[in-house]
């Protein structure tokens, strides 16, 4: 990677917080708006509470300490991880609340390409009551050969609406 910027739960850096390993930053929304493409951001042991992330950096590896370690808790309505770039590699993390876990959706003229979603547990999904809405564990629509495998997902409840635990549309393929 380019450069790595390390995120620790339970940093106590305060004001020096500046993504080294030394001075961590104290959240994952932090380290995503320091990064520039090609970054890899270090998720250190711990449970993130309140994340939910947009990646629109190419080139960014969000790496957790494995999914048994690293827990992002995503507020209700919400969704884990938005991928809006290519070359994004989501790994070794848990996602727990929230409607979506990981959503990657391009578009037929501008697909998503190098995405990677490898060894994130999803669970606790849950959509809105009454109104239809589809869950997703990972949902990918308009993408070029993404690679998604060693995941494990449970526990999504849609209301009165769809879950998947993968969704993938991916037109032409």
């Amino acid at each position: 990677p380019e450069g790595v910027l390390y995120v620790d739960p339970y940093s106590a850096a305060g004001p020096l917080a500046d993504g080294s390993e030394t001075y961590p930053f104290p959240t994952v929304q932090q380290a995503v708006a320091a990064s520039f493409e090609g970054y890899e951001i270090r998720l250190a042991a711990g449970t993130y509470a309140g994340a939910f992330l947009t990646l629109n950096e190419p080139g960014i590896t969000l790496k957790g300490a494995g999914k048994d370690l690293t827990l992002l808790i995503v507020p209700e309505e919400l969704t884990g991880i938005r991928v809006e770039a290519n070359n994004i590699t989501v790994r070794d993390l848990a996602i727990e609340g929230g409607t979506n876990g990981v959503t990657a959706i391009g578009t037929e003229g501008d697909p998503i390409t190098g995405l990677r979603v490898e060894n994130v547990k999803i669970s606790n999904l849950q959509g809105k009551n009454g109104e239809g809405e589809t869950v997703h564990g990972i949902q990918v629509e308009y993408a070029t050969a993404p690679v998604i495998r060693l995941n494990h997902i449970e526990a999504l409840q849609a209301g009165n609406g769809q879950t998947s635990s993968i969704c993938c549309n991916i037109p032409g393929h």
